[in-house]
């Protein structure tokens, strides 16, 4: 029997047997093994599948989609040890244990009927006054009315509602989010930094932020480092309130801000983009 380890914060947080053929991974009652309180995980984000002696993991198509030790996946074959990353929490992929608690205890998904579906005026763009309104809303189900109240834009009088998918909305929400704050944008090895549809969105949250192979690590790099030195690739910290980025490892595991190997402390500007791990980050300021 195989098992998820929840571990946040570089904390482990919770332990679930996989004893069921297929675990849905998202929020709230949409899912077996439940992340609440991430803003980058969809209500069905990923599901564990049973395959033989094993399992294989599939992303559902969630907008920020599912990494495997860095790397971004859309089906992958699991082994022991490996980490699935969804924003700030991880999911270890272990052997199961008696601790671990059952799936068959957690209540089945509820699907969300078609009919719950919300709708709201259609709008060409959001701003950052938007953002500010968003964040007073406690259920997605009050957007719709968020945006009634608001009013219809300039010219769509006349224009059909749009129906939004609920996982949209909340995914919406949920990036406009981390766009509002100091954050980065991951690129996978087959995304181009320059395309503005790729990479996925982490937000920064309270200092520091280390960066590297170790389960305190809230940016984790692929791989692992069995002695010491560079078990942390560097770190993301604020002074005089600017992000600045220092390398703990230059020798052992390096990064790099642009062409140049990081030696010393760095403000951080918007759009600096720098690499660790073989791994591509872009800082971004917010709104």
């Amino acid at each position: 029997m195989r098992q998820l380890t929840l571990i946040r914060d570089g904390q482990k947080v919770a332990e679930y047997l996989l004893d069921m053929p297929d675990v849905i991974i998202g929020r709230g009652q949409a899912a077996h093994v439940r992340l609440d309180g991430n803003p980058v995980v969809s209500r069905q984000h990923a599901v564990v599948r049973e395959r033989g002696t094993g399992h294989i993991i599939e992303d559902l198509g969630g907008a920020n989609g599912t990494f495997i030790d860095g790397r971004k996946i859309k089906s992958h074959s699991l082994r022991a040890g490996q980490r699935i990353v969804l924003g700030a929490d991880t999911l270890r992929y272990d052997f199961g244990h008696r601790g671990a608690q059952s799936l068959r205890d957690i209540s089945a998904p509820v699907p969300t009927p078609d009919d719950h579906v919300p709708t709201f005026d259609s709008i060409a763009e959001i701003s950052v006054a938007d953002v500010q309104a968003f964040s007073n809303v406690e259920e997605i189900g009050d957007i719709g009315k968020f945006n009634r109240e608001r009013g219809a834009p300039a010219g769509a009088v006349g224009e059909h509602t749009t129906v939004a998918d609920k996982d949209d909305l909340e995914r919406m929400l949920a990036e406009l989010t981390i766009k509002a704050k100091p954050h980065l944008i991951v690129y996978g090895d087959d995304e181009d930094p320059e395309d503005p549809e790729a990479g996925t969105l982490l937000a920064l949250g309270k200092p520091p932020v280390l960066i590297g192979h170790t389960d305190a690590c809230r940016v984790r790099l692929p791989g692992k480092r069995w002695l010491l030195p560079g078990k942390i690739a560097g770190r993301l910290t604020v002074e005089a309130g600017r992000w600045h980025l220092s390398a703990d490892s230059p020798f052992w595991n390096p990064v790099y801000l642009g062409d140049d190997k990081l030696v010393k402390i760095r403000m951080l500007s918007p759009g600096d983009e720098f690499e660790a791990g073989g791994i591509t980050f872009v800082y971004r300021k917010g709104v």
